[in-house]
C-alpha cells in the first residue's frame, strides 16, 4: 500500500510538496519498491523537495538495490542538488 501511495504522489509533481516529509520516511522502508517510488516522487516534486537531499544522498551511498540508487540519483538531479547537497 505504501508503494502505491508513493507512486500516486509522483503524478502530482510539485503539487505534492506537502508529502516530502512522508516520502523522506518512505526512503527507509524495508521494501525496495517503496524506496524507489519515494525517490521517484521526490524527484518529480523537484526543487521543492530540497529537504530530502540528505536522505537521498544516504540512499545513494548506502542502499544495496541498484534500482533504488538510480532513482535517488535521478531525484537529486531533478531537485538540482549535487552529491554534497549544495
Amino acid at each position: 500500500m505504501r508503494g502505491v501511495a508513493a507512486t500516486a504522489l509522483r503524478k502530482f509533481g510539485p503539487d505534492a510538496r506537502a508529502a516530502v516529509p512522508a516520502l523522506i520516511e518512505a526512503l527507509k522502508d524495508e521494501r525496495w519498491d517503496v524506496r524507489r517510488a519515494a525517490a521517484t516522487a521526490l524527484g518529480r516534486i523537484g526543487p521543492d523537495a530540497v529537504a530530502a537531499v540528505p536522505a537521498l544522498n544516504e540512499v545513494l551511498s548506502l542502499n544495496r538495490d541498484e534500482n533504488v540508487r538510480r532513482a535517488a540519483a535521478a531525484a537529486l538531479k531533478r531537485i538540482g542538488a549535487n552529491r554534497s547537497g549544495e
